[in-house]
């Protein structure tokens, strides 16, 4: 079963190329078929690791983990 890959977004990209501290420009690295599969499997990798932090969360100083206070 052929699964569709999701595409990286742009500030993923960009964050990673900053990352890898490649010398050519990002755009010039997506026209580049063997460039363009690098940095977007590292940029994919990146997005997952960015959606298991939650913002809000810590923000509201939530955790799940922690027993109700007052039990």
């Amino acid at each position: 079963m052929i699964r569709a890959r999701i595409q990286p977004d742009r500030a993923s990209l960009e964050i990673m190329h900053r990352k890898l501290q490649f010398p050519v420009p990002l755009d010039d690295m997506l026209r580049h078929p063997v460039m363009r599969i690098t940095i977007e499997a590292v940029a994919r990798r990146h997005m997952r690791s960015r959606a298991k932090f939650d913002h809000k969360k810590i923000q509201a100083n939530d955790s799940s983990r922690d027993p109700p206070s007052g039990a």
